[in-house]
């Protein structure tokens, strides 16, 4: 264990791997992993694993409803035979049978006119004339010649009536058989003529019907296609229990789980869905690491790579958060999360892009309608907005308000297009005003770990520090008051000449606070202490009077350190002296000893020198306020020449070489102390001896 340690102290980081490029690769790529190890099971999931003739484990059943085609085909192929025919009935051969009988009759009653008074003679001329005819024998043709004249158009009348009754209806080949035999059950209700009548009737009908009906294609493929068109799908509906365990599966419900993609089969076809998804993932990951490495490489200040983990971080959270959510409602988005903490731990616009690059990622995964999209990215940014550089977590709240009031507004909008129920519209309005709230109450609840995590502080933390009831600056105010007053002032010039040039002003006003705390442990060894007029560095040499004055660096790193201050602030301490001379003691070492012998590093500070703007301004406040404090009856003249000399100094040591401040903020920050302390340092009016018999008192 001991060895592993010792080798872990040893071991020195690859270069490459402080590259912000690299960093944001492997970000990316993790978030990456991240992701598949989700929606791979979102997009590629299988319930079971089986091929034909298995004997099953489990119960097989339907997750969702399922459209049987076969049996639907099936269906549809069985309505032709189930269909009845359309017949078109062609009257005209009733007609023809019509005169043919027609003509029959008027043979016999001419043979029985011309004949009546020798009925031999008649019904020898009807058996002779009439022969052969309508399948009559001699017997029928001679009863003919002896029938009733009444009987006989009588039963001329119904032989039409039945014929025409049959041949209407229509005869086919598949029924005229059946339209023959019908006719003597017919015949046989004629009670009106005698029996011997029925046979030549039964006879004459029956000669004449014939199929006089075909069927219509044209119809009866209409009345087909209608019967189909009426069909419903068959559906199994969902629960349905396909194959109980130990059961063989066969090909139907093989067929219908792979169709359903329940079936695991490992087909090119089954892959596709996720390669698509993978595709458009990798798409949208490229881009945003375009994007982000070209405003990480246009911005002047140096990003920690801890920005970068931390942002990456809270959108895997904030991804696996909605992923869990997404169960329960499509309305329920917590996306604006990701903008409202980024925005916080970082920035506005950081915040509004990782939440639009997570809208597009969810949406891709989740299947998320378009307007969804649209109306999230627009929370996002609302949000991003709204909670950048807060000192107060009700604004947070505030945010989490109006993203509730944009999702209400699409749910709404929405509603009012597609026609859904009161009930649905309700539903999705409360899971739609909760996702905003619930954003900002997890943005509220876990941005102390973030701060703890990752060692960021944000304003609301810096508010925190910024009380003068902490336990340091309470410390400092009783025993080094006079420290505690120039920490003061320095810090309303810090903040000041900040927020001309557009630096972190609160980050400035706190680092201002703490930049003296080392001199409360020795607070009399420095001047803004010293009331009684007694100097205990008289009775030093200089040399260790210089080692008292820098310990006040080593001394706040250690309090700081102690007090759990963060690297941020702790920095002020260490660098706002940077690695200047302790010019008053150096000079009193000359009065002692030659310049070549002096040890100069005894009376400079250890530094670093300053490495960002705001300790760069606190170093140079520090250094304007001591001196101008130290002018006697000072006039704006003499103010702004001595500001511009320190300055200078400052700038010609190289003091400010690493703090990326540009000559024309330095003018800026020169110009701000010099209107602050002008102000601060004013001649004052030197108000004449009150005299009692005044003329005020005079003309009261």
């Amino acid at each position: 264990m001991g060895f592993l340690k010792k080798r872990l102290k040893t071991f020195k980081r690859p270069d490459f791997t402080r590259n912000i490029k690299f960093q944001l690769l492997m970000s990316i790529l993790i978030f990456f992993l991240l992701l598949r190890m989700t929606y791979i099971f979102k997009v590629y999931n299988f319930e079971y694993s089986y091929e034909v003739g298995d004997i099953v484990t489990e119960k097989i059943i339907l997750n969702q409803p399922y459209y049987d085609e076969e049996a639907t085909l099936k269906l549809i192929e069985s309505v032709p035979y189930n269909v009845e025919p359309i017949y078109t009935v062609d009257s005209s051969f009733y007609a023809k049978a019509k005169n043919q009988i027609g003509e029959f009759f008027l043979q016999a009653y001419e043979i029985r006119d011309e004949h009546q008074e020798n009925p031999a003679l008649r019904e020898d001329f009807i058996t002779y004339v009439l022969r052969n005819q309508m399948g009559l024998s001699e017997e029928e043709l001679s009863y003919l010649s002896r029938v009733d004249d009444y009987d006989l158009r009588l039963s001329e009348s119904y032989i039409y009536d039945i014929l025409q009754r049959i041949l209407g209806q229509g005869v086919t080949s598949d029924n005229i058989i059946q339209k023959k035999n019908g006719v003597f059950n017919q015949v046989n209700e004629l009670d009106q003529l005698p029996e011997e009548m029925w046979p030549v009737i039964e006879k004459i009908v029956k000669h004449h019907i014939v199929v006089n009906s075909y069927v219509d294609e044209k119809a009866t493929g209409a009345l087909i296609q209608e019967e189909k068109n009426e069909i419903e799908d068959v559906m199994i509906s969902e629960g349905t229990v396909l194959l109980d365990q130990g059961q063989v599966l066969d090909e139907k419900t093989f067929m219908i789980i792979n169709n359903l993609n329940l079936n695991k089969q490992n087909t090119w076809e089954q892959k596709l869905p996720l390669y698509r998804l993978d595709l458009r993932i990798i798409l949208v990951l490229t881009i945003m690491f375009g994007v982000l490495n070209i405003l990480y490489r246009k911005s002047k200040i140096i990003i920690p790579g801890k920005y970068i983990y931390l942002n990456l971080s809270i959108l895997s959270f904030v991804y696996l958060l909605g992923f869990g959510t997404h169960a329960f409602s499509l309305y329920l988005l917590l996306i604006p999360t990701a903008a409202m903490l980024i925005s916080v731990l970082n920035d506005a616009l950081m915040g509004f892009l990782f939440s639009f690059f997570l809208s597009i990622i969810m949406g891709f995964i989740l299947d998320f309608p378009i307007e969804i999209l649209l109306f999230t990215m627009i929370a996002s940014m609302v949000s991003a907005l709204m909670v950048d550089k807060v000192y107060q977590r009700g604004r947070i709240f505030l945010a989490g308000i109006m993203v509730s009031i944009i999702y209400g507004i699409m749910i709404l909008s929405d509603a009012s297009i597609s026609k859904v129920d009161m009930a649905t519209i309700l539903t999705n309005l409360s899971f739609g005003l909760s996702s905003g709230i619930l954003c900002s109450i997890i943005t509220i609840g876990s941005l102390p770990l973030w701060e703890i995590i990752f060692k960021i502080l944000t304003p609301i933390k810096l508010l925190e520090y910024a009380n003068p009831n902490h336990p340091l600056m309470k410390k400092m105010l009783l025993e080094a008051p006079g420290t505690y007053h120039h920490s003061i002032l320095v810090a309303n010039l810090s903040e000041a000449a900040a927020h001309e040039i557009n630096c972190n002003t609160f980050l400035t006003r706190v680092g201002a606070y703490f930049h003296d705390i080392g001199k409360i442990e020795k607070p009399y060894f420095y001047i803004e202490n010293q009331y009684d007029g007694h100097n205990p560095h008289d009775e030093f040499v200089p040399m260790v009077s210089a080692k008292i004055i820098k310990d006040h660096v080593i001394k706040g790193i250690q309090m700081g350190k102690k007090y759990r201050l963060p690297k941020e602030i702790i920095e002020f301490i260490e660098q706002h002296h940077g690695t200047t001379q302790i010019q008053y003691f150096y000079q009193k070492a000359l009065e002692f000893e030659e310049e070549d012998v002096i040890d100069h590093s005894l009376y400079t500070y250890e530094g670093p020198m300053p490495s960002t703007k705001e300790i760069a301004i606190v170093m140079l406040a520090d250094s304007v306020e001591a001196a101008v404090r130290s002018l006697k009856k000072p006039n704006q003249r003499m103010i702004s020449d001595l500001i511009e000399k320190i300055i200078q100094k400052k700038i010609g040591e190289g003091q400010l070489n690493n703090s990326g401040l540009t000559l024309s903020e330095i003018q800026a920050i020169q110009s701000s102390f010099v209107a602050n302390l002008t102000s601060a340092f004013h001649e004052r009016i030197e108000y004449p001896t009150e005299r009692k018999d005044t003329h005020i008192n005079r003309v009261k």
